[in-house]
């Protein structure tokens, strides 16, 4: 059965179903001490978290679990969490995250809704010192279906227009890069399709600068291809 915790991820800043997937955006809120994911927002939560020193730790509520690895919770930008994961599904800690100062991170979770099994992902991102930023997480809204790690749907295009090239945010800057020629036509979009940025890139790779931009969740979009980045 789950608990209730004194601290509660339950609001949101964002909300948004784009396709089967349905997105939290959290604000960028700072945590100290036990913080709650309730993954559907239905008051009940299915995971809670810790830091200790530099290492974070998640807790299983229920016949809920996290995405296991060689002693860590993470997975790679636009890695598939389904079925085929190693998961772990008893409550108690599990699987200090030796991530701090190494910037956002992705975690794979498979929870319930009902008697039914959906499969999310959520972005943490650990300050050291004992706090760390919950940004986002998402679930794939079909039952039963895989969803990759960091992913969402926007304005209505599948993840299927993805864009397959490297993208990283680091220090204030985006770096993207193809191997498939020219960039082309870069832009970046608010969740709310407002564009706050465009360029014309003709190698295949590019940076921006996006440290006068508020931290949150954009869409880069290449081309015709999408990807959601998080600048911290």
């Amino acid at each position: 059965m789950k608990k209730h915790l004194l601290l509660s991820l339950a609001v949101l800043t964002a909300c948004i179903s784009y396709g089967q997937i349905v997105y939290h955006y959290n604000g960028g809120l700072t945590y100290f001490g036990v913080a709650t994911l309730d993954m559907d927002n239905d008051g009940y939560p299915e995971y809670d978290f810790n830091v200790i020193s530099s290492a974070a730790q998640i807790s299983c509520y229920g016949d809920n679990c996290v995405g296991k690895g060689s002693n860590v919770i993470l997975f790679n930008d636009g890695q598939t969490i389904g079925p085929a994961v190693n998961w772990h599904c008893s409550g108690g800690y599990y699987s200090p995250i030796q991530a701090a100062g190494a910037g956002p991170k992705l975690l794979g979770l498979k929870f319930y809704l009902g008697n039914n099994i959906h499969y999310g992902w959520a972005t943490i991102d650990i300050n050291g010192g004992g706090s760390y930023v919950l940004w986002d997480w998402a679930y794939e809204a079909t039952p039963n279906t895989p969803i990759a790690a960091g992913r969402v749907y926007y304005a209505g295009i599948s993840e299927n227009t993805a864009f397959e090239g490297n993208v990283n945010v680091w220090n204030g800057q985006l770096t993207v890069e193809t191997a498939a020629g020219q960039l082309g036509d870069v832009s970046l979009y608010t969740l709310s399709g407002q564009k706050i940025y465009g360029a014309s890139v003709k190698s295949n790779t590019a940076t921006v600068d996006v440290a006068p931009f508020a931290s949150g969740v954009y869409v880069l979009r290449v081309g015709n291809t999408f990807r959601k980045i998080l600048v911290p």
